[in-house]
């Protein structure tokens, strides 16, 4: 059984909250692709644990987690993460295992991403500054360096200078960069040995076995390199098509595909935002809910839920069902709107615009929900005020799925359970 979870928004939807809802049973959760970019939050007891490479399954006893081939890996991120969770009592290093067909993050490719993005000036893509996009590109033009290479010496070498060559740092003036970054990668060669392994052997024995499997995905749909609003786009595919690339299992495994979203939208960084709120509601929004970047600490844009791209991203990935969350951040509001259509100039569309420029000037059109209040103590959908669930009904006929799970607050144990949805 394999349950693929991906984001159907512009990402921070709450996957990681709701991957950990869905690990009761599981064997295995995988981390399928995108890299330190990425910030899941799980809040147990009052304790929030933010992990950006790690799968968000590491939290739940017994489960076993992989860091698959398409997960481009900081090893300063991973190295630091797996620390505070031996710190933390949890058993990292018998559950995690990373692919030695994975990429590595460089220093170089950090410090690349910064320049490119100084070079955009006004138009910047309000990237992490992780260097994930650099080392993407490096991975498609054939010089990147895997995780397998650190287990090797005299091959990360070559590699390790072939790349800095290809960056137009020739021998000469790049000796000592060279240097310093194979003194880098060789400080976690012992890190990567305990946990490098065939996550495809380990994958299809699972499968195999019938076991359940959880993939995890990164970023929000809406951010996929190719389908997103490109160019402020993520530097990978975020939708069901880049989660079975980047574990390397076929289409027919999957058995559902679980589309987080949250009650409203949120963007960090550059490009468009239809719904974006107007002030003083928009501050209001980010305080109540927290939207405040897991990754750059950046204050999140805010916006009423999109319906219209809602619907683009459930088609795109053939979502089975849905995982609501943040219904607590709008209970109480004095309004709440939705969009169901857009003006573009003269036309009305009915769907999401390939060019970012032309949904920037797309004007939504609103409709005005009926407000509701407090969800705290809430335990089954029948609780919920009848505004509330008219407002969940409304995703459901829009989105053509429905939901599985419902968030009412920040704790793991404010959710709600398919089985109470009836």
């Amino acid at each position: 059984m394999v349950i693929a979870v991906l984001g159907v928004q512009w990402g921070d939807e709450g996957k990681g909250k709701i991957v950990d809802a869905l690990c009761e049973n599981a064997h295995l959760v995988v981390r399928c692709q995108g890299g330190a970019n990425a910030g899941h939050t799980v809040v147990i007891d009052g304790s929030k644990r933010v992990l950006h490479l790690v799968p968000s399954g590491i939290l739940t006893d017994g489960t076993y987690c992989l860091i698959a081939d398409g997960v481009v890996v900081d090893l300063d991120v991973l190295h630091a993460e797996i620390e505070n969770l031996a710190n933390a009592g949890i058993d990292v290093w018998k559950r995690l295992a990373v692919s030695k067909r994975a990429h590595v993050v460089l220093p170089l490719h950090r410090e690349i991403e910064s320049i490119h993005e100084e070079a955009r000036g006004k138009a910047r893509i309000g990237t992490t500054g992780r260097g994930i996009g650099p080392c993407y590109s490096d991975k498609a033009s054939r010089l990147g360096i895997r995780i397998c290479d650190l287990l090797e010496p005299k091959r990360l070498a070559d590699r390790v200078k072939a790349l800095y060559r290809a960056h137009g740092l020739d021998d000469r003036r790049s000796a000592g960069s060279v240097e310093a970054a194979m003194a880098y990668l060789e400080g976690f060669t012992e890190t990567i040995r305990r946990i490098a392994a065939d996550t495809h052997a380990i994958l299809f024995q699972a499968l195999e076995a019938n076991k359940r499997i959880v993939l995890e995905g990164s970023q929000g749909f809406l951010l996929d390199i190719d389908h997103g609003s490109y160019p402020y786009v993520t530097s990978c595919n975020t939708g069901i098509h880049g989660l079975l690339a980047g574990c390397g299992i076929p289409p027919s495994a999957v058995t559902s595909i679980v589309g987080v979203a949250k009650a409203y939208v949120t963007r960090v960084g550059g490009g468009p935002l239809p719904t974006e709120m107007e002030e003083p509601i928009q501050t209001e929004v980010r305080q109540k809910g927290e939207e405040f970047g897991a990754t750059t600490g950046r204050p999140r844009r805010c916006g009423w839920l999109d319906l219209v791209a809602l619907r683009y991203a459930c088609r795109a990935n053939g979502v089975t069902s849905l995982a609501v969350t943040k219904m607590d951040t709008l209970a109480g509001l004095d309004t709440v709107k939705v969009c169901v259509g857009y003006d573009y100039g003269a036309q009305s569309l009915d769907t999401v615009p390939a060019e970012a420029e032309a949904l920037g000037e797309c004007n939504p059109k609103y409709e005005t929900a009926e407000v509701w209040g407090d969800l705290s103590g809430v335990q089954c959908f029948g609780d919920l005020p009848s505004e509330a669930r008219s407002y969940l009904r409304a995703i459901e006929h829009w989105a053509g799925a429905e939901i599985e799970l419902v968030s009412t607050g920040p704790e793991r144990r404010s959710i709600l359970r398919a089985k109470q949805l009836t």
